[in-house]
């Protein structure tokens, strides 16, 4: 089986030629960057958690609110269910004649 063997030409390798200085001066950068990158991404990421932080505490506020809220509503619910059964009873007086429209209704 014949191969075909494809040499460098001196022109490839000279217009691809980077000098030492070059190549030092490339690193630095890479490495200037990368510094750069950690440091914009660790203080997005200081101000991601801060952000946590205040959402968690949003939320907090949000049940007790939530919680404070059912309690509010379900002592309404039991103040107007028992003003409810004291009309009711009331009314069912004066049906049966045991109690006169002229008495007041007293909760």
């Amino acid at each position: 089986m014949k191969t075909n063997t494809t040499y460098v030409t001196k022109d490839q390798l000279i217009s691809a030629y980077v000098s030492k200085f070059a190549f030092s001066e490339f690193k630095e950068e890479v490495r200037d960057f990368r510094e750069e990158t950690t440091e914009r991404f660790d203080s997005i990421d200081s101000r991601l958690n801060a952000h946590d932080k205040r959402f968690d505490t949003i939320d907090r506020k949000l049940d007790n609110i939530e919680e404070n809220t059912r309690r509010t509503i379900g002592a309404a619910l039991d103040q107007f269910r028992a003003d409810l059964k004291v009309g009711i009873e009331y009314i069912a007086d004066i049906a049966e004649g045991t109690r006169k429209r002229s008495e007041p209704l007293i909760f």
